[in-house]
């Protein structure tokens, strides 16, 4: 038997989106420029450039993820809810005692 909370889903999906949005924030590029300063003449501010590049983007895929697995999260706890209510009127809509018999 399927026993959720769904406040607990809410929150859950609540803290993923921030996480999510932290991740996204961390700027990775930037410094990477200043490489190219720090070491007149040498190559490596193009390794540091990509390097940076493929770092940011793996960041934005986490990010993205922890957003999308929010996203399921929320809509789960909305279907537990929606089935809550129904399941709760159905059995409203059961009188047991209508025809004087107990």
């Amino acid at each position: 038997m399927l026993q959720a909370d769904i406040d607990q889903l809410t929150k859950l999906a609540g803290t993923l989106d921030t996480i999510g949005g932290a991740i996204d924030g961390i700027e990775v590029r930037g410094k990477d420029n200043e490489v190219a300063v720090a070491m007149p003449g040498s190559t490596v501010w193009r390794a540091c450039i990509q390097a940076s590049e493929n770092v940011e983007g793996a960041y934005l895929r986490v990010a993205e993820r922890m957003r999308g697995v929010a996203g399921k999260v929320r809509e789960c706890g909305k279907s537990l809810a929606m089935t809550d209510e129904q399941f709760a009127a159905k059995m409203h809509e059961l009188d047991f005692h209508a025809s004087g018999r107990q």
